[in-house]
């Protein structure tokens, strides 16, 4: 896919974005927009609403692990409106449990980088799931 300048300020934002969060090992934003280039949604890893967000708990990665929303989770769950054909923008792929989510929302196309690496987060079941369900995948080059 070629990188228009929509895509590079969607991801740009996502990035930004993801400096919001509290992990201070994984920080990661997410970016919804429709097809007017509207953004529709953003949302940053971390915990969920009023659940403490402790440095312990950070620190520890499975404790993180079972209490971290991922950026694309939160992103559709901020949105106050349907999201059904819209584009997440998210830097990092997403994992197999946040696929599941972007399908079952209506989710039309994911833009994310090249990955460093493909052996984290069950990569290889995402693409599958986003393949079988009709959802694009467009990897793009970072910068």
């Amino acid at each position: 896919m070629t990188k228009s300048k929509w895509t590079q300020r969607f991801l740009d934002l996502a990035e930004h974005i993801g400096t919001w969060s509290y992990d201070p090992r994984t920080k990661l934003g997410a970016v919804i927009a429709d097809e007017r280039n509207r953004i529709i949604s953003i949302g940053y890893n971390g915990f969920p609403r009023g659940v403490l967000d402790t440095e312990e708990r950070y620190e520890d990665r499975p404790t993180k692990h079972l209490f971290v929303a991922h950026a694309e989770r939160n992103a559709l769950d901020n949105s106050p409106m349907n999201v059904e054909g819209c584009t997440l923008y998210v830097p990092l792929l997403p994992c197999n449990e946040c696929a599941k989510s972007i399908i079952q929302r209506g989710i039309t196309k994911v833009v994310s980088y090249y990955p460093d690496r493909e052996d984290t987060f069950n990569w290889d079941i995402t693409k599958q799931m986003f393949r079988e369900s009709g959802v694009e995948l467009c990897l793009v080059d970072k910068q």
